[in-house]
């Protein structure tokens, strides 16, 4: 279905919640075998779908793009992805990475645009996901318009994805000094583990800092102190850090006085401050 859960019918067509159950007239060496089958078809999609999510997820904020023929073969006509294509706003661009225009996959794979009238893809435009910190409000409005009278829910957040621009100050430094001296447990730091942000480890064996890479050579950290959290040491997510500053760091040259967060991108500036809006906050 539309979440990626398997499911079966009856002969009339009826949804059922699961197989129907083993009876006296079934062959019970096939009958257990098709309901082992089952559950490893289950647990294998599930694995599967959030692996899927994620990739699509990242593609949208790393501006993943694929030609017309890529788009129909490894989305519109898959088996599986399929369901999750008719779930996203994906937009028309240009080479220079403009976006021309949107559209959803219907029901029956066809394209629809904004006003849910039949759209094509003119040959050498590209298709990705939108991130909607890039179109105009009012094309939002209308896909979100759609999206809400045909009951669509949508895989991971992107009509409603909060979305945040950085002021010209804080565009021209390395730091995001709003984030300095707050307090946050260690299970919120985990929890941006699953967003891309990998632990380093400081003096004593201590974890001290967080960073998620930008590009090959530059990379957003988060330093803390606090309730020592050792390596190699189960995750105490009671404990206690206080974030020292957040700001953008080189790999390869030590020298930041040149580099700002006006050379990361609009949208990675937003996804850094949606990844750190989401850390829960300490309250003593």
């Amino acid at each position: 279905d539309e979440t990626l859960s398997p499911f079966v019918r009856d002969a009339g067509g009826q949804r059922l919640k699961d197989l129907p159950k083993p009876n006296s007239r079934d062959d019970a060496t096939t009958a257990a075998a098709t309901v082992l089958r089952y559950k490893d078809l289950k647990k294998q999609v599930r694995s599967i779908a959030a692996l899927q999510l994620r990739r699509l997820e990242t593609a949208m904020c790393r501006g993943r793009r694929w030609n017309a023929d890529e788009f129909t073969a490894l989305f519109v006509g898959h088996p599986l992805l399929g369901q999750l294509v008719r779930r996203i706003v994906w937009g028309i661009y240009d080479d220079d990475g403009r976006l021309l225009d949107a559209l959803r996959v219907a029901e029956n794979a066809s394209l629809a645009g904004r006003h849910d009238r039949a759209i094509g893809i003119a040959p050498g435009t590209r298709i990705g996901i939108v991130h909607p910190l890039a179109p105009p409000a009012d094309l939002l409005h209308d896909f979100t318009r759609v999206f809400v009278d045909y009951e669509i829910l949508q895989p991971f957040e992107q009509l409603q994805r909060e979305v945040h621009r950085l002021d010209a100050a804080t565009l021209a430094s390395a730091q995001l000094p709003e984030w300095q001296g707050r307090r946050v447990t260690v299970a919120s730091l985990l929890g941006l583990e699953q967003r891309g942000w990998n632990r380093s480890v400081g003096d004593g064996g201590i974890i001290d800092c967080l960073s998620k890479p930008i590009d090959d050579d530059l990379s957003v950290s988060i330093v803390f102190s606090g309730d020592p959290w050792f390596v190699g040491a189960p995750a105490d997510g009671s404990l206690v850090q206080e974030i020292l500053r957040v700001g953008l760091q080189r790999r390869r040259h030590a020298d930041l006085r040149e580099t700002t967060f006006a050379q990361i991108g609009a949208i990675d500036a937003s996804e850094l401050q949606r990844d750190l809006h989401r850390m829960a906050w300490f309250v003593p």
